[in-house]
């Protein structure tokens, strides 16, 4: 949910003034928000304080995909390019690790 909080708040403080209306209302926030609600949604039955796993009561997802529009067009997102990207980054990461050892790729 902080991810969602920072990039509605970036979006709010740079992208907006530059879009010239109000971005809020847009079509890429409506995504967000749905699954940021739905991830609440989703979690609502848990019980809250207890540490993590340990609340006997399993987020309900398949509420949450009743939010999510990209689960409701049916089909997965494949983006190929971040999917590489990442993959060498990790192979980078792991690479540097079995010379320098755990913990000392960064």
């Amino acid at each position: 949910m902080l991810r969602y909080g920072i990039a509605f708040d970036e979006a709010i403080i740079y992208d907006g003034p530059r879009a010239g209306f109000n971005i809020l209302n847009s079509a890429a926030f409506e995504v967000l928000a749905r699954d940021a609600y739905g991830l609440i949604k989703a979690h609502e039955k848990c019980a809250r304080g207890k540490e993590k796993g340990k609340s006997g009561v399993a987020p309900r997802w398949q509420l949450r995909d009743e939010y999510d529009i990209a689960a409701q067009r049916g089909g997965d997102i494949v983006a190929r390019r971040a999917d590489n990207e990442v993959a060498n980054v990790m192979a980078r990461r792991a690479r540097t690790e079995r010379v320098l050892g755990p913990g000392r790729a960064e």
